[in-house]
């Protein structure tokens, strides 16, 4: 259930990431950072349900070493996906903004906080 409303509300600050690439590439007349936005943001949400997955598996796992084995190879398995994210825009740099890349990276990881942080207001005030 938080995922979904993670993935909902990370598409709200998807559009402001987009918007603001948007008018960056506008002044600089190069589109690559909107194409780096889109798809740092497309690995984002990828790694995002890895880890969902990933958890989802670990607490129907009853075999400690097995656990342990899948966790090390999720976490290898999104590192490589981040890397091949990062080495795409290096190779294509007049196509997309490695920069752009990383910042798109960051966008369900800022949903998270935004999430946490609405949820904690909303506690506060009921108390």
């Amino acid at each position: 259930m938080i995922e979904k409303q993670i993935r909902q509300t990370s598409i709200k600050v998807f559009i402001v990431a987009l918007l603001i690439s948007l008018i960056v590439s506008y002044i600089f007349k190069n589109y690559s950072y909107t194409t780096g936005i889109i798809l740092g943001y497309l690995i984002s949400l990828l790694v995002f349900k890895i880890t969902v997955s990933m958890t989802d598996l670990l607490l129907t796992l009853h075999d400690h070493k097995y656990a342990v084995l899948v966790v090390y190879v999720m976490f290898i398995g999104k590192l490589v996906i981040y890397a091949a994210g990062l080495i795409l825009a290096i190779k294509l740099t007049s196509y997309i903004n490695y920069f752009a890349v990383f910042l798109g990276y960051f966008i369900v990881k800022i949903t998270i906080y935004v999430n946490e942080a609405v949820e904690r207001r909303k506690k506060n005030r009921a108390a």
